[in-house]
């Protein structure tokens, strides 16, 4: 039996090197291709993925496994094809991914197989002929760009007539420290609502039409947490504001800086509970 395997590579005929994006899926069966002579049945294949890292996915046939600690994967070929295969680095990783060994092993149980390559992984023999098993591999380098992710902001609320912090519960989703938030903006501020900063200071009166812009990298995100609007006297109208919220997320990819910026908008609800005048 024989069986040749083929796959889009670089020069050296052995690795594979692509760009993709933050948790997008890799389909790695598109760098493969094999060719198959075994007349007689003999031979079993398998697929052996490795060196992923802890808390990837493989999603083959449409199937997710959850990549652990020992960075492997492997499974039987169906019929000798090869199923849909699909890689997914860890969530909100971005940055290298080199040395993913993808590997192709024939396993030959027929005595008259020709396989004899000493170097391969295992043997089987049958009477006193020794059977190697046959393999080849892709090595597969990733280059995961970043891609800026929303952010939570949860709503609020405070009695009429009291100040309330509009941004004190904001947060990135993604945490692992390439993510920052760099530009807030208030739209259309309601009739008479005051928006204050960190000191007390009034930047906005709202009139229904203007539009207040932070810039969160020169303030601090600490700061603009404690920014508060104040609802006007005696209301207990609700609000629903319109906010604007730029994410930029950073990090160097293939020995470049990569940078990702997108802007969500969120409306923020603010809910004021009446409060009940004085006897």
């Amino acid at each position: 039996a024989s069986d040749v395997y083929k796959r889009q590579v670089d020069a050296d005929n052995q690795t594979y090197s692509e760009y993709v994006n933050e948790d997008s899926w890799f389909d790695i069966d598109n760098i493969l291709d094999h060719t198959i002579a075994d007349n007689d049945t003999s031979e079993t294949y398998t697929i052996t993925v490795s060196s992923m890292p802890n808390g990837s996915t493989l999603k083959v046939d449409g199937v997710n496994h959850s990549i652990g600690g020992s960075g492997e994967y492997t499974f039987t070929l169906s019929n000798k094809i090869i199923p849909d295969i699909q890689y997914k680095a860890p969530s909100n990783f971005s940055g290298d991914i080199t040395g993913i060994s993808i590997k192709l092993v024939a396993h030959d149980t027929d005595s008259d197989s020709t396989h004899s390559d000493s170097s391969t992984v295992s043997t089987t023999t049958i009477g006193n002929t020794t059977i190697y098993d046959t393999e080849d591999e892709v090595i597969l380098n990733l280059y995961v760009k970043p891609i800026a992710d929303d952010v939570t902001l949860p709503d609020v609320s405070t009695a009429e007539d009291t100040a309330i912090k509009l941004f004190e519960n904001i947060a990135l989703t993604d945490t692992d420290g390439t993510e920052e938030i760099t530009q807030i903006v208030i739209n259309n501020l309601s009739n008479s609502w005051v928006l204050k900063d960190h000191n007390g200071n009034i930047l906005l009166t709202g009139d229904g039409s203007t539009d207040q812009t932070i810039d969160v990298t020169s303030v601090s995100l600490t700061n603009v947490k404690n920014y508060t609007v104040t609802p006007p006297a005696h209301s207990s109208s609700d609000m629903a504001l319109s906010v604007d919220i730029t994410v930029k997320d950073e990090k160097t990819v293939k020995a470049s800086t990569e940078t990702d910026t997108d802007t969500f908008n969120h409306t923020l609800n603010i809910c004021l509970l009446y409060t009940s005048p004085s006897p």
